[in-house]
């Protein structure tokens, strides 16, 4: 009774947020062409088991079903623990989510062990049905029949308690988010950036786990007087964050006497001490998930804000070593970062101004990149003709919403739209299965994002005939889908663009 109620509760958890589920699996190492069938698979897997559990009858087989899906869990988080890699443990949706550890490992092999037991009972062992123990309303056993049904209730309370509090959020934050929308939407005037707090805000408040030193160090205990901080949100296990770890630990070197920076990353300690120690890095805390990241409402990673040494929001949010690395010369070169704004009635430089997409009119970054055949094409290759560029990743769930609008589109491509050039974060394979009819080229190294200053995916852009930027990004379908001209509802993100 124990492993059905683990099971129906992990499983109904799953299926309320399937979303969730499908980006767990990839995070696991699955290919992402499984991602789907595989995240409706397991939930329906695990309900399966708990009701097959619950008969005398079966119970053996649900013990041994129980059994072989626990060790498939044991053996992937092993290899990923054995790599470095703490991805996101969502057995129970998004009711509770958290880096998988080696805590996860030990509640799975405990439950391992109880199905166990089952199975080595033998199928005639099972011990009394359900409705045999509600029977006995005599002597110890009428106690412990009260507790097990006392317990159930509690856990089920909690997990449908937990349910409704999530959904209730997002609810709550749709509902602002459309209010918003119809009191500011103008079609002539771009949407801002949703990402990051308002210039001169008060730095949120946090204490997290230190890689070295003290136990847990807050924002009060590194800001020091007349000197900004740098937050840096990095990922172990982001390619452009690799990239930038030895910029980082320069800066920390040769920029200390202007500014502290401290790197907000995720994961275990030994994915982190890995590039810490290799670099010289130092102020590296961990967050248990993306809490900090949330408060500060960073979408991506890398990423860099900076907060002013009265505590306030000094800067937008910058993704990508590019911007990041800028905005350090400018921190360091005294052209930000020394104070208040001016605008918010104080001294020093003014605050810096938002980075997210390139301006319109400026020459498009030069891309070079394979198609699936392996084939090297250029975005200048198309000039001449106006272009679409989609910034793609095939294990986003935001981008899987979109795929069947954009295939459709293809198919009957309304006179006069841009051409669609797609790029794609994801193996070739991976992007291949998705079908697309346009042209895919594979950034392997997630290098296209940090050039056009781009965030959370699925994001795009319009590049005039003559390789001018045309637009602001476009973030989600219905900004994409507008900035196309392919129709689609009130525009998300930055989209407004020069038609």
């Amino acid at each position: 009774m124990l492993l059905a109620a683990v099971f129906a509760a992990a499983g109904t958890a799953k299926l309320v947020d399937l979303r969730s589920s499908r980006a767990a699996i990839t995070g696991f190492g699955a290919p992402s062409w499984l991602a789907q069938p595989l995240g409706t698979l397991l939930p329906l897997s695990e309900l399966a088991v708990a009701v097959v559990l619950v008969p005398v009858g079966s119970a053996w087989w649900g013990g041994l079903g129980a059994l072989v899906l626990l060790l498939g869990f044991i053996g992937a988080i092993t290899v990923n623990l054995a790599q470095g890699r703490t991805p996101d443990c969502r057995c129970f949706g998004q009711v509770h989510s958290r880096p998988t550890g080696w805590s996860t490992l030990a509640r799975n092999a405990a439950l391992a062990l109880c199905a166990g037991l089952i199975v080595w009972a033998g199928r005639g062992n099972s011990g009394n049905s359900v409705v045999t123990w509600l029977t006995l309303t005599n002597g110890p056993r009428a106690g412990t029949v009260t507790l097990v049904c006392f317990a159930a209730l509690v856990g089920e309370a909690w997990l449908l308690f937990h349910i409704l509090q999530q959904h209730g959020r997002l609810l709550l934050r749709m509902d602002a988010l459309e209010r918003r929308l119809g009191e500011t939407f103008d079609p002539g005037v771009p949407v801002r950036s949703p990402y990051g707090l308002p210039l001169g805000a008060p730095a949120p408040p946090f204490t997290l786990r230190a890689l070295a030193g003290p136990p847990a160090v807050g924002l009060d205990s590194i800001r020091e007087a007349h000197k900004p901080v740098l937050l840096i949100f990095a990922d172990p296990d982001c390619r452009p964050c690799a990239a930038l770890w030895p910029d980082v630990g320069r800066w920390q070197r040769t920029h200390g006497s202007k500014m502290r920076i401290a790197v907000v990353s995720r994961g275990s300690d030994q994915a982190n001490r890995l590039p810490a120690d290799e670099h010289g890095l130092t102020d590296v805390l961990l967050q248990e998930g993306a809490e900090v990241a949330d408060a500060y409402r960073v979408g991506g990673t890398p990423a860099a804000v900076l907060i002013r040494p009265d505590a306030a929001i000094g800067s937008h949010v910058v993704l990508g070593p590019e911007a990041i690395a800028d905005l350090v010369a400018r921190i360091a070169n005294g052209s930000s970062g020394s104070g208040a704004a001016r605008e918010n009635g104080h001294d020093g430089p003014g605050p810096m101004t938002a980075v997210w997409g390139l301006p319109i009119g400026a020459a498009a970054p030069v891309v070079r990149l394979p198609d699936a055949s392996g084939r090297t094409i250029a975005l200048s290759d198309f000039t001449g003709r106006r272009m679409l560029v989609l910034l793609w990743n095939p294990a986003c769930a935001s981008c899987g919403e979109l795929l069947a609008e954009l295939k459709r589109r293809e198919r009957d491509q309304p006179t006069g739209t841009p051409d669609l050039i797609v790029v794609s974060t994801g193996t070739v394979e991976a992007t291949r299965v998705l079908g697309f009819q346009s042209t895919v080229l594979i950034d392997s190294e997630s290098s296209v994002a940090s050039k056009f200053r781009a965030g959370p995916m699925p994001t795009a852009l319009l590049i005039d005939a003559d390789g001018t930027i045309a637009s602001e990004l476009a973030v989600g379908m219905d900004g994409i889908l507008a900035l196309a001209g392919w129709g689609g509802g009130a525009q998300t993100g930055l989209t407004k663009s020069r038609l």
